[in-house]
C-alpha cells in the first residue's frame, strides 16, 4: 500500500508541474496577443465584446496596457523632442 501511496503522490506532482507549466505558458501568450492587439489599436474593441474575452484576461490586458502607457512615458522623458 504505501508503495502505491508513493507512486500517486509522485503522479500528483508531476501533475501539478504539469499544470503549473501550462498556466504559465498560457499567460505568456495572453501577454503576446494583448501587445499585438495594443500595437493594432484594437484592444478597446476587443475587450467590449461579450464572452470573448474573460475578467481575468481583462486584468491583463489593462496591466499590459498600463505597463505600455508608462514605457512610452518614460521613453518620451528619455528622449524629449527636439533634442
Amino acid at each position: 500500500m504505501d508503495a502505491q501511496r508513493a507512486g500517486a503522490l509522485e503522479r500528483a506532482g508531476l501533475a501539478l508541474e504539469d499544470w503549473h507549466h501550462t498556466r504559465t505558458r498560457l499567460a505568456h501568450t495572453e501577454a503576446r496577443m494583448v501587445a499585438v492587439l495594443d500595437e493594432l489599436g484594437l484592444t478597446r474593441l476587443v475587450t467590449s465584446i461579450a464572452g470573448v474575452v474573460a475578467a481575468a484576461q481583462r486584468e491583463v490586458i489593462d496591466a499590459q496596457h498600463a505597463g505600455s502607457r508608462n514605457g512610452r512615458q518614460r521613453e518620451a522623458q528619455q528622449h524629449p523632442q527636439g533634442s
